[in-house]
Parts: C-alpha cells; sequence; structure tokens
C-alpha cells in the first residue's frame, strides 16, 4: 500500500478556492479604482458647470500648410488652426484652445501629408477664457 500512496496524484485545488492574500489584493484594486471613478465623475461635473460665453462656427483655411514640408503638413495644420481659433477669440495664449479629438482626427484623416485645405469647426469661449474646438 505505501507504493500506491507515493504514486497517487496531489489533490487539486478547486478553482474557487482562492488563497486569502490574493483576496486581500483584489479588495486593495478596487479600493483604488474608486477615486478614479471619482475623479471621472467630477470632470464630468465640470463641464456641465462650464458658462458658455460664446459660440460659433468657423471655417478656418488650413491651405497655407501646403506652404510646409510634405512630411510636416499635418502638425503645422493643427498649430494653424489652434492660432487661428485664438486670434478670431481674442485669447492670447494658446494653451487656452483646446481642440477635441474628433477636429484632430479630421485634419489627419488622410494622413500627415495631406491634412484638407479648409475645416469647418464649431467653438465655445467659457467665462474663463478657454475656447473648446469641436468638428461641425
Amino acid at each position: 500500500m505505501p507504493a500506491e500512496e507515493q504514486f497517487k496524484a496531489p489533490e487539486q485545488k478547486k478553482a474557487e478556492e482562492k488563497p486569502v492574500e490574493a483576496q486581500q489584493e483584489l479588495e486593495g484594486k478596487k479600493e483604488r479604482a474608486a477615486p478614479r471613478e471619482a475623479k471621472k465623475d467630477e470632470k464630468k461635473d465640470d463641464k456641465a458647470k462650464r458658462v458658455i460665453v460664446l459660440e460659433r462656427v468657423v471655417t478656418i483655411p488650413l491651405s497655407t500648410a501646403y506652404k510646409k514640408p510634405r512630411n510636416s503638413r499635418a502638425n503645422y495644420a493643427v498649430r494653424l488652426l489652434r492660432s487661428e481659433v485664438a486670434r478670431a477669440f481674442k485669447v492670447k495664449d494658446l494653451k487656452k484652445v483646446k481642440i477635441m479629438a474628433k477636429a484632430s482626427h479630421a485634419v489627419a484623416a488622410r494622413g500627415g501629408r495631406y491634412p484638407p485645405k479648409r475645416l469647418k469647426v464649431a467653438c465655445a469661449k467659457d467665462k474663463d477664457g478657454v475656447v473648446t474646438v469641436e468638428l461641425a
């Protein structure tokens, strides 16, 4: 009999049973994830609290980007878009012009070499002087 016991396979643990340490790690991760969710909720509240002072739909000419070397045209077009919107809305600091993802993707839709000649965007300026640029 003792020889048979040596060759027996060890009992396998059930999938449901987890060590206590693993459960504590999972609980710790859940606790750490909670503040992130709270921050997302705060950002949503901030957007709702924004008081819009001025809204316009503007067509921005980007054709001057074609004077630049082919590889850097889209990057220049985004900078051009930012500066033209800042000029139209009388914003001195270019950091206050926020270009939303859809507008940025529209500039690079045909790749970095061939940006559009003009782009129609909807811009909104809030009371803090921050201008958001969205695709119209």
